[in-house]
Parts: C-alpha cells; sequence; structure tokens
C-alpha cells in the first residue's frame, strides 16, 4: 500500500488508522469514508454521517438505532484520528 499511494518507506500509521481489513483490528472502532459520506464502524453499529450533516446510528442490519450515545473515550479518539489527517 504505501508503495501505490507514492509514501515509499512511510510507516502506515502517516496514512492509516492502523485497522487492515485482513487483520485483527487495533482498536475497537474503525473509520469508512466514500467521497461524501464517512461512517465510524463499531463493534455493534455503524454511525454514519452524510454529506448534508444528517447523522444516522444503523445496525449492521442496516435498521435504525434511536438514541445511542458513543462513549466519550471513543468520540475523543475518532476526533484526534480526524484531525490528524486533516491538519496536513
Amino acid at each position: 500500500m504505501r508503495h501505490a499511494l507514492g509514501r515509499g518507506n512511510e510507516p502506515s500509521a502517516t496514512y492509516s488508522t492502523g485497522n487492515g481489513q485482513f487483520e485483527p483490528p487495533v482498536r475497537d472502532w474503525s473509520i469508512a469514508h466514500s467521497y461524501m459520506d464517512y461512517a465510524l464502524l463499531l463493534d455493534d453499529l455503524g454511525m454514519v454521517v452524510h454529506a448534508s450533516g444528517r447523522v444516522e446510528a444503523l445496525s449492521y442490519e442496516l435498521e435504525q438505532v434511536e438514541n445511542y450515545e458513543i462513549s466519550p473515550a471513543i468520540s475523543s479518539q475518532v476526533l484526534k484520528e480526524f484531525s490528524r489527517s486533516h491538519n496536513r
């Protein structure tokens, strides 16, 4: 992947959150995104943020989950990860 992104010998932490698709996860969450939307993937559901700003909590059966609250620790980790990639 480093060569495909033109990153040479840089560690993967410079362009990745560390959770690989084919490896055991290193944290309890992951981020997935498309060109317009992104999602926070947790063990029990996905928090989807649409380009319009609307946020949905969805089960993995794609049913809406009402009144779901993310733990403050995970929120802090995710915000730190987002700021890492946007402060370059």
